[in-house]
């Protein structure tokens, strides 16, 4: 299933972290969400994975267990490629490693 964001908005105060994002990520692609740093890719991210609660709008992301991430900076292992460290989370869960 795709996981879809419906208008997601997050606010802390009087600032937006996600401001009306819309967006339909489809099911078994691998997705790369860049940007500079505040612009909210995190929140997204948790947002996805419900740890972070929006302000308004709707997530719909069936298996959520099953949606792994990786962080950026100290989230990487260093010996590593970039194509390895995205790997890991969907290998992992391959062999057993990660519970799931």
């Amino acid at each position: 299933m795709n996981v879809e964001l419906i208008g997601i908005s997050k606010s802390y105060g009087d600032r937006f972290a996600l401001q009306e994002v819309s967006v339909v990520f489809p099911f078994q692609k691998i997705t790369a969400v860049i940007g500079r740093s505040g612009s909210g890719k995190s929140t997204l991210l948790k947002t996805i994975n419900g740890l972070v609660k929006p302000t308004t709008g709707n997530v719909v992301a069936p298996g959520r267990r099953q949606i792994g991430y990786v962080v950026q900076g100290n989230g990487l292992y260093p010996h590593l490629t970039v194509g390895e460290n995205i790997s890991l989370p969907g290998r992992s869960r391959a062999k057993n490693i990660l519970p799931g």
